[in-house]
């Protein structure tokens, strides 16, 4: 999926979404403008129940253009981690696909992210050029 440019009519060209969750204030507003300034729509939340409380809202009110075309979130967080969320949408018709970011990267969590269909896990800390190729190559697939 590419940004489309901007019709004749003077709409704005459509950016791809990305709900972002990460608990870390600092961590989530880096990422916050590193996404934006490549070109994305950032949706950022404190935690899994933020996630989730967001992506069911915008369904329940049918507010289509709320809901991400992606989720970047954190493993480990207050409240509902991002496998939560994950197992969660998991059976959708269409789920959502999950990058998901962690400093605890054991091969548990690396199962148990395979077993949910996740995108990536990507281990803290990071290249943030590799996350960028991540995004990329998710929204190319969908």
């Amino acid at each position: 999926m590419s940004v489309l440019p901007a019709t004749s009519h003077g709409a704005s060209p459509y950016l791809p979404t990305i709900l972002l969750a990460e608990d870390d204030e600092e961590s989530r507003s880096l990422l916050v403008r590193v996404l934006s300034a490549d070109g994305y729509r950032v949706i950022p939340v404190r935690n899994g129940t933020e996630a989730l409380d967001h992506i069911l809202s915008a369904r329940g009110k049918f507010r289509w253009t709320e809901l991400p075309d992606l989720v970047v979130s954190d493993i480990n967080m207050p409240g509902l981690s991002g496998t939560d969320v994950a197992s969660v949408l998991r059976h959708d018709r269409k789920p959502l696909p999950f990058i998901f970011i962690t400093a605890f990267g054991s091969e548990e969590t690396r199962e148990r992210a395979r077993w949910l269909d996740a995108a990536a896990v990507i281990d803290k800390p990071f290249d943030i050029d590799v996350l960028l190729t991540e995004i990329r190559r998710q929204l190319e697939v969908r």
